[in-house]
């Protein structure tokens, strides 16, 4: 991984200037870890998205806390807090006390409820969202739930950027230097990770993504489908429930 990053940093430099190894590697390893705690024996659809975000290391170095819940404790859950959807910690402030600014991904886990779920209403999401399931405990178990259904399933994500691209708090990166990171990536990490995973399908999460990774999702033969992110439909009215049908009916196709 070392490796694969010090060499995208060279690729994309100077058109965007990736933290030092030494800065990225806490929230890099984090990462890495949470995702291969859920990673399916066989991946039958692999959804590709763009990035996890910006972690830095003060924030990696906490421990999350999950002795308080019974139901967390055997699972062997990896313990550094990193901002992906695979951490429990974000977005869940009770494991994450000490990290600041912590509003989680509920996009994502709205996606990862829909592989395994047919939704019929918006309120069908209630369990794994605080707004619809107060309780931290059974909102955990539930999360909990749909991470063990979609490893059984064989659906599992993978961010096609090594690097995060996004800082919380900070100016969006240009186009062109999303583009950069995304195609440096996929060069020197991210196609190697598909290869290994040989998928079935795979769901491409975002146009930008799919500008730099289709190309050669067709030189595989890999069967996809491109489906917006979900914070492109925020100046559209909301994202419609035929967006959350798309995930169940492609991954149960």
């Amino acid at each position: 991984m070392q490796r694969a990053y010090n060499a995208i940093c060279g690729q994309v430099n100077p058109l965007i200037e990736l933290p030092s190894w030494e800065i990225a590697a806490p929230e890099l390893e984090a990462a890495h870890a949470h995702r291969e705690r859920w990673r399916p024996n066989k991946v039958k659809v692999l959804l590709l998205a763009e990035s996890h975000v910006a972690t830095t290391p003060q924030e990696a170095a906490h421990d999350l806390n999950y002795e308080q819940y019974a139901q967390l404790a055997p699972l062997a859950l990896p313990h550094a807090f990193v901002r992906l959807v695979y951490c429990l910690g974000y977005g869940e402030r009770t494991l994450a006390p000490g990290v600041s600014k912590n509003p989680g991904t509920w996009q994502f886990w709205k996606i990862f409820y829909a592989c395994v779920n047919q939704v019929i209403d918006n309120t069908d999401f209630a369990p794994i969202l605080i707004s619809g399931q107060a309780n931290p405990a059974q909102r955990l178990a539930n999360k909990i739930a749909v991470l063990e259904q979609m490893r059984e399933r064989g659906i599992w994500l993978l961010d096609a950027s090594l690097p995060a691209i996004y800082k919380p708090r900070a100016p969006r990166p240009i186009p062109q230097q999303v583009e950069a990171i995304l195609e440096a990536s996929w060069q020197h990490w991210t196609q190697a990770q598909v290869a290994a995973a040989q998928p079935c399908k795979v769901i491409i999460i975002g146009r930008g993504v799919s500008t730099v990774v289709a190309p050669y999702l067709y030189q595989f033969q890999i069967p996809h489908q491109v489906l917006r992110q979900p914070n492109s439909y925020r100046n559209h009215g909301g994202i419609p429930l035929n967006y959350w049908q798309s995930f169940f009916e492609f991954c149960q196709a």
